[in-house]
């Protein structure tokens, strides 16, 4: 069997690379959209004129109940959102690995 190239060979590594960073992301924003759901979980079971404290960016700011759950809503709508954006793109970088290796006769040796 002849040796893969060098470029080739990192060519490889970089697609393998690129989808372990999309998993890593993946599980930061599961971890998200865990969180997100606990909190809107426990401001569900308090009153909506109860201050409240919602974490901007560096800034801490105080609202109310009523208004921070909205966009509780909203935030998990988007990380829902992301995470299937993620769970494609990992499919396809998966594809694209198999493709490449198919493509230069690579197989995996056990």
């Amino acid at each position: 069997m002849d040796q893969l190239p060098p470029q080739e060979w990192r060519r490889l590594k970089a697609l393998r690379q690129e989808q372990r960073d999309i998993v890593n992301k993946l599980n930061i924003l599961e971890n998200d959209l865990t969180e997100t759901k606990l909190v809107a979980e426990a401001l569900d079971k308090v009153d909506p004129d109860r201050k409240c404290y919602r974490s901007q960016g560096d800034i801490l700011m105080e609202q109310k109940v009523r208004d921070v759950i909205p966009a509780l809503k909203k935030s998990r709508e988007q990380l829902e959102a992301m995470i299937e954006s993620a769970k494609k793109d990992i499919t396809e970088k998966g594809k694209a690995i198999q493709a490449f290796m198919a493509e230069k006769n690579i197989t995996v040796r056990k």
